[in-house]
């Protein structure tokens, strides 16, 4: 009995596809969140909390 282990490459890489543009937005609503934090913090705070941010996101991933 023969197994089909073949794979659809057209699905494969639309799937790869999607991840990759779910990746980018991710991206893009992260880096906007810290140019949002940035600006509403004195330079000091911001730099802190920018790694904060930064840290988070690290851990979380």
């Amino acid at each position: 009995m023969e197994v089909d282990t073949t794979i659809d490459l057209g699905n494969t890489l639309q799937l790869l596809q999607q991840i990759y543009i779910l990746i980018l937005r991710r991206m893009q609503i992260f880096q906007r969140t810290v140019v949002e934090i940035a600006d509403r913090l004195p330079k000091e705070l911001a730099v802190y909390k920018l790694e904060l941010v930064i840290l988070k996101s690290l851990r979380g991933a």
